[in-house]
């Protein structure tokens, strides 16, 4: 029973998925193309595994929205980057983030007036049918740091990193 389960889960987020997207990077190149399969991971590339929602919040309400929902996300706002250390870790770590603000259109018109905003804090990799390169987008806050490599890496790499992620992120997307 529960590989039927899964097996309907995995076919739902396939179809969903195989619908066509209009991308604009940041950097202002555009592409179309269908959306093989959409993965999430932390920021420092751990736990990747598919994803078929993303977390928003509206108004007060924090919830996962479906991506065969949304109809659109657009970029409308960064903050400055912030670096800091830590030192909680031993060797001292270095980290420096940026946050983004995206909206979410629905496809169906929601009863709430009050826009919805991405609060996932997850970097999100797109997946494209016809063996396209993967375009990677943070939807919330780009971060950084120099775990695991402490020794070799400083912070004005970090802070080029987190320039990196935004120039080739993702400024609207229209499913």
């Amino acid at each position: 029973m529960k590989q039927f389960v899964l097996m309907v889960v995995l076919l739902g987020v396939t179809v969903a998925f195989a619908q066509e997207v209009s991308i604009t990077l940041v950097n202002g190149k555009s592409l179309k193309a269908k959306i093989l399969k959409i993965e999430a991971e932390k920021f420092n590339g751990t736990g990747r595994e598919p994803s078929s929602a993303l977390s928003v919040v509206q108004g007060n309400s924090e919830y996962m929205l479906s991506f065969d929902k949304i109809d659109s996300i657009k970029l409308v706002d960064t903050d400055d980057m912030s670096c800091y250390e830590d030192s909680a870790y031993v060797p001292v770590r270095e980290f420096c983030s940026r946050k983004l603000m995206y909206e979410v259109k629905l496809k169906t018109a929601d009863k709430n007036k009050q826009k919805i905003e991405i609060v996932d804090e997850r970097k999100f990799i797109f997946n494209f049918a016809d063996k396209m390169e993967p375009v990677v987008s943070f939807f919330y806050k780009i971060q950084a740091s120099d775990e695991g490599k402490e020794a070799e890496t400083n912070l004005k790499q970090i802070e080029s990193v987190v320039k990196d992620f935004q120039q080739n992120g993702i400024k609207s997307i229209k499913f």
